[in-house]
């Protein structure tokens, strides 16, 4: 366990992590805690949660003072911004709990050709241990119409990276949520162009669904940006909060320190480059025994810019049939759009069982511009 004299002082800076293989200690003393965000522009938004215990009192207003809107988001509930309750400053963020925030108001305007980061610094007592997470479902026509994949927003509780192929197979979790991750990656900024959300039609600018990572074990698809890699963002970093879709109403499931790892705390919203990789944890090498994933990106460009990409990946454990972490839905069609299609649904990863060079995998495209389209290996 870790303990802090009253006096003492102790730093973790950003990209490093505190890994801690015990659960049944408690933390206690004081730490600050740095998490870095890329560079944004004003009315920029970020998923955020917490690395502290509760009884840290560390609120919203600690993680960034001068913004104007807090959310939260929970299924329970039912207003004028939807599923998206208004937090305030003074509100205790909550061990594994999802909260979105703008960047301080300071931040350089959209078009200014500025951008900014932020440093955040954590000050109370780490998480440990094993953590319960509720996870819910609705019945609400338009949540289901417009928002089905996005239905618990949580986060990684603890100041380190989690494995998230840990937690969709943890034999704890199985059953329990679809196996997809939905990481807001905020590439695209605010825009009137952006269609108002299905809860409110009266909003001047909005945010795109379409920026928003897709991710699951076989690899992820991400909105098109030159300085992204196609990878498989395995890993959660501390600080990041990310959606999860529940298969059940008023489920639980659990995040502890089996899943936590010791390096991959570097790459914060997921807004940096990232060599590709693949699949090679020692726990999936472990637990499913299989070889490792191979993965194909495929991009539709427009124009000669690309718009739009997906992901076929192939692993010996999947069906050619839809698998639980292993094949992901598209959030919503974009007005350019290529996916695979598999049982009638529109898939953002497809992971087929082995490949053949004779297989046969439907795509579907949608293309709003004239001229020259284009479909090409990533």
């Amino acid at each position: 366990f870790l303990k802090v004299d009253p006096n003492g002082t102790m730093n973790i800076r950003d990209k490093a992590a505190l890994v801690q293989n015990k659960e049944n200690f408690t933390n206690s003393g004081i730490v600050t805690i740095e998490r870095r965000t890329p560079e944004m522009n004003k009315y920029g938004v970020n998923f955020w949660g917490s690395p502290l215990t509760q009884n840290s009192n560390f609120t919203l207003g600690n993680l960034i003072p001068n913004v104007n809107y807090r959310y939260s988001f929970d299924l329970r509930t039912w207003g004028t911004d939807g599923h998206f309750v208004r937090e305030t400053a003074a509100t205790v963020m909550q061990p594994a709990k999802g909260y979105i925030l703008e960047v301080p108001l300071t931040f350089p305007a959209q078009n200014s050709g500025n951008r900014q980061s932020y440093l955040a610094n954590f000050i109370g007592t780490p998480n440990n241990g094993a953590i319960n997470i509720p996870l819910y479902t609705t019945t609400r026509p338009e949540t289901v119409a417009d928002y089905s994949e996005l239905n618990n927003l949580i986060s990684n509780p603890y100041p380190s990276a989690i494995d998230a192929s840990k937690i969709i197979f943890d034999t704890r979790n199985a059953g329990k949520v679809d196996g997809t991750l939905y990481v807001w990656a905020n590439f695209s900024g605010i825009s009137p162009d952006v269609d108002s959300p299905y809860y409110n039609p009266d909003y001047n600018q909005n945010y795109s669904k379409d920026d928003y990572i897709v991710m699951n074990i076989a690899g992820s698809v991400h909105p098109i940006n030159p300085n992204l890699a196609q990878t498989t963002y395995q890993y959660i970093s501390s600080g990041q909060g990310f959606f999860i879709k529940s298969l059940a109403n008023n489920n639980t499931i659990v995040i502890d320190n089996s899943m936590r790892v010791k390096n991959e705390n570097d790459v914060f919203y997921k807004n940096e480059n990232k060599n590709s990789n693949g699949l090679q944890t020692e726990y999936l090498k472990k637990e499913i025994e299989k070889d490792e994933f191979k993965q194909i990106w495929i991009d539709l460009h427009s124009n000669n810019k690309p718009v739009a990409q997906t992901l076929i990946g192939y692993h010996n454990s999947a069906t050619n049939e839809y698998d639980n972490g292993l094949d992901s839905k598209i959030l919503g069609l974009k007005a350019s759009d290529i996916y695979s299609i598999n049982q009638n649904l529109k898939l953002a990863i497809q992971t087929r069982n082995s490949f053949d060079e004779n297989e046969i995998v439907p795509l579907g495209v949608i293309v709003d511009q004239s001229g020259d389209q284009t479909i090409k290996l990533a």
